[in-house]
């Protein structure tokens, strides 16, 4: 052949492929944009309760429709888990297991891209986990007194609020009843308004 014609076909060839990059690389450009914003959504999803049982149900629902799965199986940090033919993701936090997800598949082994998202999601998830502990730790110590495990103003304040809107709602009638204890004045001199309380 003559090299006019070699110059000529490669030329083509390579503006042919050359296209097929571009758009190819437009294709993989347009999936991980794709990607990052679905994975920001399922963050913000994750991060949007304080509830555990919230939390869970959500992480399970986003990895149904990304990862797919024919079971699911959710331990406790305390848990011994051995799975068997499953896909175990820990709720890391803190290099601290919380939990532990199972997830199995029948007919179809999980590809290492399912199984890095997987993780990746539970990671994310671990996190809102952890931070929904806390604040139930927190808003026990701000509600409970740590000596007498009994409940505090504010934690009575709170549920007056609740009864009455729920009094309110329902049309229900509501009574409150004080009590005064002669001479308590001076059981909150002698031990303090925090043990009076």
């Amino acid at each position: 052949l003559d090299r006019a014609v070699l110059t000529f076909v490669a030329g083509v060839l390579g503006q042919h492929f050359r296209g097929r990059w571009a758009g190819l690389q437009i294709e993989e450009e347009r999936r991980q944009k794709y990607l990052a914003q679905t994975l920001r959504e399922i963050l913000a999803d994750l991060t949007s309760s304080l509830d555990p049982r919230q939390i869970l149900e959500c992480l399970q629902a986003h990895l149904a429709k990304l990862v797919g799965f024919d079971g699911v199986e959710v331990y406790d940090e305390d848990a011994n888990v051995t799975p068997e033919g499953g896909l175990c993701l820990p709720l890391m936090v803190r290099q601290r297991v919380v939990g532990t997800l199972v997830l199995t598949r029948v007919g179809a082994a999980f590809r290492p891209e399912e199984e890095s998202l997987a993780s990746s999601l539970c990671a994310q998830a671990a996190i809102a986990l952890d931070n929904a502990r806390m604040f139930q730790a927190m808003e026990r110590l701000a509600t409970i007194d740590e000596l007498t495990q009994v409940s505090n103003r504010r934690h009575f304040f709170r549920l007056a609020e609740q009864l009455q809107h729920q009094a309110r709602e329902s049309r229900a009638p509501l009574a409150t009843l004080l009590l005064d204890i002669d001479h308590f004045k001076k059981f909150n001199d002698t031990h303090g308004h925090q043990f009076g309380d």
